[in-house]
């Protein structure tokens, strides 16, 4: 019986060196959160999703580090995951409403996949109706904070539009 590859392994693999070698390229060669470009890179998982290979997941979801800025960026994440694994859901549903917020404030108008199934399970917004474009939102959210229930309220006045237009 063969030995099931560990996750180290597999980034050994060469479907993975191929990926990572174009996340790198896309990313200029550098460290997109200290800039360097002179320091050793890696490719860093936004998100890990179960079963997954390393090779298998969007490009969106992968960004280029330094192995510096990629060390503290996983022990930041992880310290956040235990944090959120205590909480309750409305307290972290209040969270994810404010870091949506910030990321529509900073500028960034293109959601990752995974937020829009988030949104859509949220606001009911599945059935026939179209995903929601951030620039919709836009507007109402610039200049305030966002939480879970001000999003809750702009995608159902939007969802209300789009399905009863004037």
């Amino acid at each position: 019986m063969s030995k099931k590859p560990t996750y180290f392994d597999l980034l050994k693999d060469p479907r993975w060196q191929r990926k990572s070698a174009e996340i790198k390229q896309r990313d200029d060669y550098q460290c997109l959160d200290c800039e360097a470009d002179d320091k050793t890179l890696t490719v860093h998982h936004c998100i890990y999703e179960w079963g997954k290979n390393p090779w298998e997941y969007d490009d969106s979801t992968l960004k280029t580090l330094c192995t510096g800025c990629h060390q503290s960026r996983s022990k930041l994440e992880k310290s956040i995951r235990q944090i959120m694994a205590v909480l309750p859901t409305e307290a972290v549903e209040q969270i994810h409403g404010y870091v949506l917020g910030q990321y529509i404030q900073s500028g960034l108008t293109d959601l990752p996949g995974e937020a829009y199934v988030w949104m859509e399970s949220i606001f009911g917004l599945k059935d026939s109706t179209p995903h929601c474009d951030l620039d919709d939102v836009i507007g109402s959210t610039k200049d305030s904070m966002m939480d879970i229930s001000k999003l809750r309220l702009i995608l159902s006045q939007k969802r209300s539009t789009r399905n009863n237009p004037e």
